[in-house]
């Protein structure tokens, strides 16, 4: 962003300019979650001190004059721009449930609109009175859609069939697997995480994975399989999932802290979600166990409980053996191809 900015200015354009392309870019990052959690705080003081600075540069005693104008332009960003949103959206072949929470999201003035018109009354272009209107949009529009984002979904289904007016009649509908946020949660995919990811395409269930490997990211992206960028430890992270509709939460990170802080997510986001985590230790097991984990995957002993039930079905199956060795040679083939490796503990 620096760099960007930098260049920018060096070339005689603003700063700002620079710094807003950059972070458009940055916006489209797989990472962007992780950068946005991480610059949370930064991002907040700056926004309290653009606040303040616009507050200091408005003058209220405008404020009685221009009411009118202001409560007059409120409802038609509050109203009309979310109306063209859906419109637009309609004709483009989007269904009602995605241009409809679109169009809410958008219900409210832009802080570049203040940028712009601050700008016009520091170059002596725009009357001064303007700023302080343009000021009491952005307050009631920013207020009101706050409100209307929160009870969108109540929105959504009173006015569904109005909202079908702008729908296409020729638009694909989406399937209930579309509709629906994911239903599992899969943090970590390399090594167990590979065979969970291969269960439940096969069984067809929504789902979402993080993982922290760019690598990783990047190849699962390139399989249109639904990933995110991001630490587990990060609590913002764990915050910003859709949580929604999650019935499901499994994690392969065998470190207690992390394991604990996504038991904690999940009990606070999504009480009734079975969450399965990963440990080596008892000790750390039991803990897991009592802090409120459905079950603690531990490979070592899950190893030998596989072995107890295939000498069981040997006996009942002559060749379950050689079935059982082609399966095991296919995906160690499939893990070795993805760069995949057993961890070498002597404990």
């Amino acid at each position: 962003l620096f760099v960007v900015a930098g260049i920018f200015y060096t070339a005689g354009f603003s700063i700002e300019v620079g710094a807003l392309l950059a972070g458009v870019t940055l916006s489209m990052s797989a990472y962007r979650f992780e950068i946005s959690a991480r610059l949370r705080s930064i991002r907040d003081f700056f926004i309290i001190l653009f606040f303040v600075l616009l507050g200091l540069s408005t003058d209220f005693s405008y404020v009685v004059a221009v009411l009118p104008s202001a409560l007059l332009l409120s409802a038609l960003v509050l109203i009309g721009k979310p109306l063209i949103v859906m419109l637009v959206m309609g004709r483009l072949g989007y269904t009602r449930r995605t241009y409809f929470f679109t169009g809410i999201s958008l219900a409210q003035v832009s802080e570049f609109s203040f940028i712009l018109v601050a700008l016009g009354v520091s170059a002596g272009t725009v009357p001064e009175e303007l700023l302080t209107t343009v000021t009491l949009v952005g307050i009631i529009t920013i207020t009101l859609s706050t409100y209307l984002m929160h009870y969108g979904t109540q929105l959504f289904r009173a006015l569904e069939r109005v909202a079908g007016i702008f729908e296409r009649r020729d638009v694909a509908r989406e399937t209930e697997e579309q509709r629906h946020e994911p239903r599992f949660l899969l943090f970590g995919h390399n090594r167990i995480g590979y065979a969970l990811v291969e269960y439940l395409h096969k069984a067809r269930a929504p789902f979402m994975v993080i993982d922290y490997d760019p690598a990783v990211v990047e190849r699962l992206e390139t399989q249109n399989v639904p990933v995110r960028y991001g630490d587990a430890s990060d609590a913002e992270l764990l915050h910003s999932l859709p949580w929604q509709k999650i019935e499901c939460i499994l994690s392969t990170i065998p470190t207690e802290e992390v394991s604990m802080l996504i038991i904690q997510a999940g009990r606070r986001y999504r009480r009734h979600a079975r969450v399965f985590v990963t440990s080596h230790d008892i000790d750390e097991a039991l803990r897991l166990y009592r802090a409120g984990a459905s079950f603690v995957i531990m490979p070592h002993f899950l190893g030998g409980n596989f072995l107890a039930d295939a000498l069981a079905h040997i006996k009942r199956e002559t060749r379950y053996v050689e079935r059982m060795r082609r399966q095991a040679l296919a995906e160690l083939r499939a893990r070795k191809a993805l760069g995949q490796s057993h961890p070498h503990d002597t404990t």
